[in-house]
């Protein structure tokens, strides 16, 4: 037997408990958290999972500039590829979170990390 808990947006709550209780023994009640981290707001619409994982960890350590290694480190922190890194800054390049400088491998991030 195993036991996990899955964190949901309150649109796709009753999608997600019906997909569960398909295949589970038990399914509790859902219970509503008022803040489940980093990853709600505004700045968090529209990124993939590799884009909000490392914005999530900048904010965090409230960075000014980022370079690919330190996306690298956030990505194996979050569980994902660190392959995906290049995918990861285009995304946030795309979003306009951070910006390409003029030294090679630096990006400097848009606004002031809260």
């Amino acid at each position: 037997m195993f036991k996990f808990e899955v964190v949901c947006d309150d649109k796709h709550l009753a999608k997600i408990l019906r997909l569960l209780a398909g295949s589970g023994a038990h399914v509790g009640p859902p219970i509503p958290i008022v803040e489940a981290g980093p990853m709600r707001g505004p700045l968090m619409e529209g990124l993939n999972a590799a884009g909000s994982a490392v914005w999530a960890s900048i904010q965090a350590d409230k960075l000014t500039e980022v370079r690919p290694k330190q996306c690298r480190q956030y990505l194996k922190r979050a569980g994902l590829s660190e392959g995906s890194t290049n995918y990861a800054l285009n995304n946030l390049l795309a979003h306009k979170h951070v910006r390409k400088t003029s030294t090679i491998g630096l990006y400097r991030v848009n606004g002031v990390p809260t």
